[in-house]
């Protein structure tokens, strides 16, 4: 290998790094925005959670509300109907 040809290798391997160097920067900072967005994406998901559980107590208890006032009606309507 001549003079001519090894620091054209040297150049074409320098060039290359450099290259690289770009790449793994920019893949670098994509990883960052990734991790980020999972991070909010995170936050976002546990704060439907505990709205949906805090749905979920509140149709429970209005249920309950509901069949309890059902009942009472019910024996309302059957105390009547016994006093016809």
């Amino acid at each position: 290998m001549t003079n001519e040809e090894m620091e054209r290798a040297i150049e074409f391997l320098l060039k290359s790094q450099a290259g690289f160097e770009v790449q793994l920067a920019q893949t670098s900072q994509q990883v960052q925005v990734m991790a980020e967005t999972h991070t909010e994406f995170t936050r976002f998901v546990r704060g439907f959670m505990e709205a949906q559980s805090e749905l979920n107590q509140s149709v429970r208890e209005t249920l309950r509300s509901l069949t309890l006032a059902q009942a009472r009606t019910d024996e309302r309507l059957s105390d009547l109907e016994s006093s016809s």
